[in-house]
């Protein structure tokens, strides 16, 4: 059976008329408008792309769903970040790895392949 909701009807003192007709004093100050609230902007994010074993996959995408992740970047990002912290802390005194101007690492497919 089909939920039926009651529609908000606009009361006398909703919309561009009525404003007018109190700034003209032709009734009660309308109550202003709620503000939308502003969403933070989420940090930006980079695509990227691994080859995988399936199995391996599979699995994450199990535990993604088991764990209750968000998804399955999420539960990446968070193997990624643990991975890289025992990298700093084992090669590089705890400190982040210095980031060039230009990433040396090769990105995308061969050129001739």
């Amino acid at each position: 059976m089909r939920e039926v909701t009651a529609r908000r009807r606009r009361g006398s003192m909703d919309g561009p008329v009525a404003r007018m007709k109190a700034l003209r004093g032709g009734g009660a100050e309308p109550e202003p408008e709620p503000t939308p609230k502003a969403k933070a902007p989420e940090p930006k994010r980079s695509k990227a792309t691994f080859d995988l074993p399936p199995d391996l996959v599979a699995e994450l995408r199990v535990a993604s769903v088991l764990t209750g992740a968000r998804n399955l970047s999420a539960l990446a990002e968070g193997a990624l970040r643990a991975e890289i912290e025992r990298l700093r802390q084992e090669f590089h005194g705890g400190r982040p790895f210095p980031m060039p101007e230009k990433a040396r690492a090769k990105r995308g497919r061969p050129k001739n392949a």
